[in-house]
């Protein structure tokens, strides 16, 4: 969300003036930017983004569907194929043609040993040691995840016979209830970080129309006490006029103001 936001440079009306602010002064700092040109790095490198034809579907739905389709639990291989590869039969990229093919190859030598090892003809690789081959062909786990497996990662490990299968104990396959579930679980999940975001962004507006207010009483306390400050000159200047008026009353109008210059001896 915030990756959009930031390439449209625009700041959105959830977003307050002061985050905003802060949000870009982040954007343009040296550390975002060495992130920024390290994921670019990672992207770009064979072991780099994980490209998927699954586009926001996670994982998880596309391997529920699979496996309702199929009826039985699923493997790394096959959900791999389906969210890796075109519609036109290409791969998304060299890692995923590499992966899978590294994939093929430790499956056909463990498939050979078993054919001259094994006593009953036909028999196939376990679950466990699919999965195990398929971990090792992905290069391992990266932060907790193993390439090609989404959130069914947690299912790639010791006692797990497939991606949607938690141990070898049939009871706790995935298959059905158990991955609906957990889907629900994740969409719960989603849908409590959406109402967090939603609940963010009306406080954000909720704050942002405070200030506006705030500001507005600012300003009508501004405009009264300039009208009321002009209002007090006016009478103040009116006061001290009348003062003025009030030393010297008007004179009697039969008294001759000519006589107070004439002395009282003449004759």
């Amino acid at each position: 969300m915030l990756t959009k936001v930031r390439k449209k440079g625009t700041r959105p009306s959830w977003i307050g003036e002061e985050a905003w602010t802060g949000l870009q002064a982040y954007w343009e700092g040296t550390s975002f930017k060495n992130i920024s040109n390290q994921n670019k790095t990672n992207r770009a490198s064979t072991r780099g983004g994980a490209v998927h034809t699954s586009g926001r579907k996670a994982h998880i739905d596309v391997a529920i569907e699979l496996s309702n389709n199929l009826q039985r639990d699923l493997l790394p291989d096959e959900l791999f194929l389906t969210t890796h590869k075109r519609k036109n039969g290409a791969w998304v990229d060299s890692r995923a043609e590499s992966t899978y093919g590294t994939f093929k190859k430790k499956l056909e030598e463990v498939q050979t040993q078993i054919g001259e090892t094994s006593e009953e003809s036909g028999k196939e690789v376990d679950g466990g040691t699919i999965l195990k081959l398929w971990t090792e062909s992905a290069g391992g786990r990266t932060r907790g995840r193993v390439y090609g497996t989404g959130d069914l990662s947690i299912n790639v490990r010791q006692g797990c016979v497939s991606l949607t299968q938690h141990s070898q104990n049939p009871s706790n396959s995935m298959t059905g209830t158990s991955l609906e579930a957990e889907r629900a679980a994740r969409i719960r999940a989603e849908q409590i970080a959406q109402d967090a975001v939603s609940q963010a962004q009306v406080a954000t507006k909720v704050a942002e129309e405070a200030r506006e207010r705030s500001k507005k009483l600012e300003n009508d306390f501004d405009a009264l006490k300039q009208f009321f400050g002009d209002k007090f000159d006016a009478l103040a200047r009116q006061s001290t006029g009348g003062s003025s008026t009030a030393s010297h009353p008007p004179s009697h109008p039969h008294y001759d103001h000519n006589l107070d210059d004439v002395s009282l001896d003449e004759p």
